[in-house]
């Protein structure tokens, strides 16, 4: 196909389009509306996997010693933990006994704090430790507890990590799945609707089959209205998406300002949707078109 030819069919896409506004409207309506939700359902679910993944990583494991071991043993105990799992460690802290009793007399001022003291302090040492990956955590645990330095260590089921790692595991599977169905309907919702613009167009394409136009002569405009249904609709849906989620983020930081930072919400990130949904967008109204000329073609 060569430049003139080109141009010829581009100029012949944009008058059918002005020609068929009706039809035209009504596709790139059902697109934007279909691209609407899938991003919304995208987002949430994007949502749900960074507060999933911020908690999981600001969840430390806490190892407790005994109370008779003294402050060098506890030194020890994390050197040795540094030297076997260094590699998988991001951060670790070890708190000395008078800190904590120090911490918890600020923080429960109200309770008396008589007889509590250097030479009266119920608490141990305690090393925190968090870890790059918290899926690991099972390993440092199990290392800890057979230690005859620790008393208790508390992570994973005891302190939340492990449900919180199931729910971030489900949250990835899950959303994968689910927002791949939703643009498998999108697809068939937007090709369905190309195809009523198609339809109504069948007259046309037996003309232009009776006098010798070649498929791909006859489809390339088709395509080219696909393209613009579909990348339209990704604007006017991605736009009106971004416009209601941006007045959210508002409101919550307003009214619940603890939940902004898990919200996504940075210019990068909502740029990334944006133009995947456009990219989504323009893939399937080629795809749409593709399928629905490619019918009509074969058709007697």
């Amino acid at each position: 196909m060569n430049l003139r030819t080109v141009e010829f069919q581009i100029v012949e896409t944009s008058a059918n389009i002005r020609r068929n506004g009706l039809m035209t409207a009504a596709a790139v309506t059902n697109a934007a509306a279909c691209l609407f939700v899938l991003g919304a359902f995208a987002l949430a679910l994007w949502n749900l996997h960074s507060m999933t993944e911020q908690l999981s990583h600001e969840s430390r494991i806490r190892i407790f010693l005994l109370k008779d071991v003294p402050f060098e043993e506890a030194q020890a105990l994390e050197s040795e933990i540094d030297t076997r799992f260094g590699n998988m460690i991001e951060e670790r802290t070890l708190i000395p006994r008078e800190q904590v009793l120090e911490e918890f007399i600020l923080k429960f001022p109200s309770i008396p704090d008589a007889g509590l003291g250097e030479e009266n302090n119920p608490f141990p040492h305690e090393l925190q430790v968090k870890l790059k990956d918290p899926e690991e955590w099972r390993t440092v645990t199990e290392f800890a507890r057979a230690d005859g330095r620790v008393d208790e260590v508390r992570s994973g089921r005891e302190s939340g990590l492990e449900p919180l790692l199931k729910l971030r595991r489900m949250t990835r599977i899950g959303g994968i799945i689910l927002v791949t169905f939703l643009g498998f309907a999108t697809l068939l919702t937007i090709s369905n609707t190309i195809r009523l613009t198609i339809y109504a167009r069948r007259r046309e394409i037996g003309i232009m089959q009776l006098v010798g136009a070649t498929s791909r002569f006859i489809r390339f405009p088709f395509l080219l209205e696909g393209v613009f249904h579909g990348t339209l609709g990704a604007l006017l849906g991605g736009a009106a998406l971004l416009g209601g989620y941006t007045s959210l983020v508002s409101w919550v930081a307003e009214t619940i300002p603890a939940f902004e930072r898990w919200l996504i919400y940075s210019a990068d990130q909502l740029g990334i949707l944006f133009g995947g949904l456009i990219a989504i967008g323009l893939l399937f109204g080629l795809i749409g078109s593709w399928m629905s000329v490619s019918r009509h073609l074969q058709s007697p």
